[in-house]
């Protein structure tokens, strides 16, 4: 009785603690659109996700499974984002950032090199009188131990290649982690990075066609510069995981000033 009623608590404050209220911050009053989408390698439905794009207009658009096959979809929207990190893969671990603005310091940090082809995006883009760091992954599945391990060295590399520099901060992408980990909860600390979901709700992502099994691995962490304005997903559109809008604005960038 006191296990099931311990696990029950347990379980209320993991879902609870994503209800509670978001921090704010002071900036300019313009608010950006970021779009994160695990489309899935294989999804039919490639003319939708475009339209799902061109329909919500973003500033920034993350393609995770960005398989070559992608490459032919998504070269409809380059007009509308002339400013592109592009990295096709053969396999599901491609990766592309789109965004409107233009991007600067531009890395391609190769995660658990040794093991995976896993390409994670780091760019700093100018909006309004700040100058934001954007981060984009997509990390293993675990499906075994050896694929864990992997996959929490890849958390540590990202964790050593977001120590904090000051600057406001967006990660996001595909975890394949929940949100509780604590090899995640152990980022969080070390990045001085907070969850978007605190103030949304649960907001799981995976798998999209079963509902009552949905957990939370595809998320975005924010420094104490960004105020996330609202957060929701969307449609699938063929893929396994529902995609992410976050809205955010940012505080006034004290390097600029």
């Amino acid at each position: 009785m006191y296990i099931r009623l311990g696990l029950c608590l347990w379980a209320g404050w993991i879902s609870g603690h994503s209800w509670l209220s978001h921090h704010h911050t002071r900036g300019d009053g313009k608010t950006y659109k970021l779009i994160s989408f695990n489309v899935l390698e294989s999804n039919p439905r490639g003319d939708s996700v475009v339209q799902l794009i061109q329909d919500i207009d973003p500033d920034f658009v993350l393609i995770n499974e960005y398989a070559n096959e992608w490459t032919d979809h998504l070269r409809s929207i380059h007009d509308d984002y002339p400013y592109r990190v592009l990295q096709p893969r053969p396999h599901a671990f491609g990766i592309a950032l789109f965004s409107k603005y233009p991007l600067s310091a531009v890395e391609v940090v190769q995660l658990a090199a040794e093991h995976t082809d896993a390409p994670m995006i780091v760019a700093q883009v100018e909006i309004g009188r700040a100058t934001i760091r954007l981060a984009a992954v997509h990390l293993l599945s675990p499906r075994n131990p050896r694929m864990m391990a992997i996959r929490n060295q890849e958390i540590r590399q990202v964790s050593a290649r977001l120590a904090p520099n000051g600057r406001p901060t967006i990660l996001i992408g595909d975890f394949n982690c929940v949100p509780w980990s604590p090899f995640l909860k152990d980022l969080l600390v070390s990045t001085r990075l907070s969850d978007s979901r605190q103030g949304f709700g649960w907001q799981a992502t995976w798998p999209a066609n079963q509902w009552a099994l949905r957990i939370p691995i595809d998320n975005a962490y924010v420094s104490q510069q960004v105020e996330v304005i609202d957060r929701q997903l969307l449609d699938a559109n063929g893929s396994d995981h529902l995609p992410l809008l976050l809205e955010f604005s940012v505080g006034y960038d004290h390097h600029r000033d």
